[in-house]
């Protein structure tokens, strides 16, 4: 399949990318602003999209993509968490959905951890507010294993955790 590549200045609907963020092996992450003067998130936020033209993909691939993404943003709507990553919406861009959600200013936890030598306290205190975030959302019926964004109030650390894609595989789109 052809890879859908958006370049600093295109837009994406309303939204006009600023930079690359990350791929995976089904999206990837554009950092982005809404350009539309009405919209409630004008902040920059993080738009998920198709790595894929939906030209170069069969009609079974596109909703079979639009459906996981769906679910994915379905179970994660209903979270709000401050150590968790806030999913704004979902769109469509030329026929393919997409997720609209908060930017996350910090590093990763193992660049955290490489930084510098790091103490007990400190470790402590990322890993219970990870792990607090997870505990949250599994409290809400999220699947086992699923893709969450976790972030501390204190050291400015992200963690994603698992591809929600498996965990999103066996849920119905009319469960969620």
């Amino acid at each position: 399949m052809d890879e859908r590549i958006y370049r600093p200045g295109e837009k994406i609907n309303t939204y006009e990318v600023l930079r690359h963020l990350a791929t995976g092996s089904e999206t990837v992450l554009y950092v982005a602003r809404n350009l539309d003067p009405e919209a409630e998130h004008r902040q920059p936020v993080v738009l998920k999209v198709c790595r894929f033209a939906p030209e170069s993909m069969s009609q079974d691939e596109v909703e079979r993509f639009n459906d996981r993404l769906e679910r994915e943003y379905k179970l994660l709507l209903p979270l709000w968490h401050r150590n968790i990553v806030h999913v704004y919406g979902r769109e469509f861009d030329g026929g393919l959905a997409f997720c609209v959600m908060e930017l996350l200013d910090g590093v990763t936890l193992g660049t955290w951890w490489k930084q510098e030598r790091r103490t007990f306290h400190e470790l402590l205190l990322v890993y219970r507010q990870l792990v607090g975030a997870l505990r949250y959302a599994h409290r809400r019926s999220l699947p086992a294993g699923p893709f969450i964004c976790v972030k501390s109030d204190s050291t400015g650390v992200t963690q994603a955790r698992r591809s929600l894609g498996k965990a999103v595989q066996n849920v119905r789109s009319d469960s969620a």
